[in-house]
């Protein structure tokens, strides 16, 4: 019995003594292998870019921002939350508003106060349109004309709600069912309280409204609108403000919840039907083509804002990457633009 007992026990030492030798051999020789791969960066993962490659690019731009849409990264900065004159960036916030108001099969009548905005694009007085088109083209050739025509539309139809919700509210209870009528009840004049009439507000300014609600509950801290053009009002008040920061995020937004909204304007040209005729729509950003891979696209200037630009362009694998400048000049966007544009690809090559 004790001889049994003893031949166990040195079993067990035994087996004990190799597994600690194997343990001792094993685990030092795995962490020296996975070392050395780390060391040699075979591991993609460690070979991650710096954002060095925006260390030489030098901007006119007053603030410049560039924004992994992907990730929501911050890539360059440049005094990103500058509250600046969007000037036609405005033209962004309209489609999105009207996005949310209207549905894209929506007719809209080009009437004489829509020609009396400044510019002229080509539409004309009683010209028909699908909106989506309309926008389409608005965007394309920076219409202020298309823009005031979707705002009125948009408009109208939040003013037709607003007067559908106040007659509602002003009917007593008994109105809302009546229990055996064969016509309806007309309803008595006083049973619509003043307080509750809706005012003869423009239906533009209605939409007005309605572009700074969507920017405030959109996380857009530095925009608002006073007009829904971006065009100048005075010679020093402009008709919406932003920052480059702000404008990122915005395009970020619209790329993720309408993307089809932009498509027109990843076109250099492109031919837009309304219900009259065919327009040849040229975009106001005139070097898409030194940009790869362009999704979408928006240029502002006014003598307020000078030189913007948003562009939003797939910098590989599917990543797309928004470029916004604002207060550079003229031609100066367009060139800081292809400098952050050309750091951005660097960045993601490496």
């Amino acid at each position: 019995m004790n001889t049994k007992k003893r031949i166990n026990w040195l079993e067990i030492s035994f087996l004990a003594l190799l597994l600690a030798l194997f343990l001792w051999w094993f685990i030092p020789v795995k962490l020296a292998k996975n070392e050395n791969r780390a060391g040699t960066g075979t591991d993609t993962m460690s070979a991650k870019p710096t954002k060095k490659q925006f260390s030489a690019v030098s901007l006119e731009a007053r603030s410049a921002y560039v924004l992994d849409a992907e990730t929501g990264d911050a890539l360059y900065e440049k005094e990103p939350e500058l509250q600046w004159p969007m000037a036609s960036l405005a033209k962004l916030m309209v489609v999105f508003t009207a996005s949310r108001l209207v549905p894209d099969y929506m007719l809209v009548r080009i009437t004489s106060d829509d020609v009396m905005e400044e510019g002229d694009t080509g539409l004309l007085i009683g010209e028909e349109w699908n909106i989506k088109k309309l926008i389409d083209y608005s965007l394309v050739v920076s219409s202020n004309d298309g823009i005031r025509a979707i705002a009125g539309a948009a408009g109208a139809e939040i003013a037709s709600a607003a007067r559908i919700d106040s007659v509602s509210s002003a009917i007593p209870a008994s109105f809302h069912s009546p229990p055996a009528l064969s016509s309806p009840v007309p309803l008595p004049a006083s049973h619509l309280s003043p307080s509750r009439s809706v005012p003869a507000v423009p239906a533009e300014t209605l939409f007005v409204e309605s572009m700074n609600k969507l920017a405030r509950e959109t996380g857009l801290t530095q925009t608002y609108f006073l007009n829904q053009s971006g065009l100048d009002l005075s010679g020093n008040l402009s008709g919406g403000y932003s920052s480059a920061k702000d404008v990122a995020l915005l395009m970020r937004e619209i790329l993720k919840t309408n993307a089809h909204m932009l498509e027109a304007t990843s076109f250099s040209k492109i031919n837009i039907d309304s219900k009259n005729k065919i327009h040849a729509a040229v975009n106001t950003n005139k070097t898409l083509e030194k940009i790869p891979n362009v999704l979408a696209s928006k240029t502002g200037y006014t003598e307020l804002s000078g030189g913007n630009v948003v562009v939003v362009f797939n910098a590989g694998l599917d990543r797309p990457v928004v470029i916004s400048v604002m207060g550079s000049s003229y031609d100066g966007r367009f060139s800081d633009l292809h400098a952050l544009a050309d750091a951005t690809l660097e960045y993601f090559s490496k």
